[in-house]
């Protein structure tokens, strides 16, 4: 039998936190130094906080949003249950036990879908998604009688990944169109090797698939391949990594800043690359939005509709730029 110090020893470094591991961060910030605008919210404590939710690839937004509103520092961190994802999270070992176990639990992560629907049903009091709200959200929102109040707060970008073995640097969105309803079923017909090309796509519902039907599809309908199909956001790399002949879908910052050590690299498209300029300048052909959610029917005077309207009025701007994320909207 191996044994080993209790629990609820202190631990020399973190005061006994347990939430300082085993999330290894590999940095701590200080609120006190983030440049551009950020406000703490007087009276707003970690007791009062209202609920938040988010996507797989907004958690670090979900984060320092809440840092910034809070006055706490924060830390980037690999998440290990995750494939050493990369994310960004308050820095609990700076908090009480009992603080850090009552922040986390209002930190939520419950994918794009999931996060709405939550919001929808009353569960939690703030969404911050990679998209808008679904067609089929909608729907729902309207059967249960909810309005949803969503604002745009930061730039994204949609893009194409392959694996890091392929030839091939640029396509053109018609020929991803035309690869997706399998009209392109060879790498050589777009400049690659002569290779059966494999379309990985994701699950319904999911702020990928949303994104890639309405946004690139254009009206075509894509193949529904099930044995295709990934349910995470690290999905696309892993098939994609394992593969030299695959092709996914997922967002320019969780390729960039999240998905760690995955074998795979971005597409440009229509001859312009992805990167994080050319989200900003607007010359990358998928632009894409986060956005902020709340019920409409929430108090005006509550701290649920305080946290959103200043981040939605951009006062916590420099939180969402400390992220990696470009804080503003389309055309902004």
């Amino acid at each position: 039998m191996c044994c080993s110090c209790g629990g609820d020893e202190p631990n020399p470094e973190t005061g006994g936190n347990p939430y300082s591991f085993p999330f290894f961060p590999s940095g701590r910030y200080a609120i006190n130094d983030v440049q551009g605008p950020h406000v703490k919210l007087d009276g707003l404590n970690i007791k009062n906080l209202p609920i938040w939710d988010c996507s797989t690839s907004t958690r670090p937004v979900e984060a320092l949003l809440v840092c910034g509103l809070l006055g706490l520092d924060y830390c980037d961190y690999y998440d290990i249950a995750n494939e050493s994802m990369y994310t960004m999270m308050p820095d609990y070992s700076k908090l009480s036990t009992n603080d850090a176990n009552n922040l986390h639990d209002k930190l939520l992560s419950n994918t794009t879908h999931g996060a709405f629907i939550n919001l929808i049903d009353g569960k939690v009091d703030i969404a911050v998604c990679s998209r808008a709200l679904s067609r089929a959200e909608i729907e729902y929102a309207n059967e249960k009688g909810v309005e949803i109040l969503q604002t745009p707060i930061a730039l994204d970008g949609f893009v194409f990944i392959v694996n890091e073995n392929n030839p091939v640097e640029m396509l053109t969105v018609d020929q991803i169109r035309q690869i997706y309803t399998a009209d392109i079923t060879n790498w050589k017909d777009v400049g690659g090797n002569d290779a059966t090309i494999s379309p990985y796509i994701r699950d319904a519902n999911s702020g990928s698939q949303e994104k890639m039907e309405t946004l690139v599809m254009n009206g075509l309908t894509m193949i529904d391949w099930p044995h295709m199909r990934g349910f995470s956001m690290l999905d696309p790399f892993f098939q994609v990594s394992s593969d030299d002949n695959g092709i996914g879908y997922t967002l320019y910052y969780f390729a960039n800043v999240m998905a760690l050590g995955t074998r795979v690299k971005m597409l440009g498209l229509n001859g312009v690359a992805a990167t994080k300029e050319n989200i900003i300048n607007g010359s990358y052909p998928f632009i894409t939005e986060v956005v902020i959610a709340v019920r409409n029917d929430i108090k005006r005077n509550s701290w649920a509709w305080k946290c959103y309207n200043l981040v939605a009025t951009g006062q916590e701007n420099g939180m969402i730029d400390a992220t990696g994320y470009v804080a503003g909207k389309i055309n902004n």
